[in-house]
């Protein structure tokens, strides 16, 4: 997640240098990208869990053959509920040095030519 980020600072230059020219605040850029970090790791956090719950319905009669533990799909536990809570914290975490990072890009390096 951060490097992903980190690394996208090169390509949001000049939107950002535009952005800036316009009016936005160091701080507003800081924020949204710092959102878009959060709103990407509870994205990710919660199609996990789904596809953890779809995997266990799809070979929870096979598993439980095998093993004679039951797999079952659809019960979900409160600490889901915190895994996915913790890994949007920690995905934000991540995003904070690359917003903050993003947002002391000064305008006149954003629009010079590359």
């Amino acid at each position: 997640m951060f490097n992903s980020i980190y690394q996208t600072r090169v390509e949001r230059r000049r939107p950002v240098a535009i952005q800036r020219a316009l009016g936005a605040r160091r701080v507003q850029i800081f924020s949204i990208v710092l959102w878009e970090a959060l709103l990407i790791a509870g994205t990710g956090a919660v199609a996990g869990i789904l596809c953890a719950h779809a995997a266990a319905g799809l070979v929870g009669g096979w598993f439980e053959a095998q093993t004679r533990v039951p797999l079952v799909w659809n019960d979900f536990a409160v600490e889901e509920l915190y895994l996915a809570v913790g890994v949007t914290l920690l995905g934000g975490l991540a995003g904070v040095l690359p917003a903050w990072r993003i947002a002391r890009i000064h305008v006149s390096e954003g629009l010079a030519p590359q």
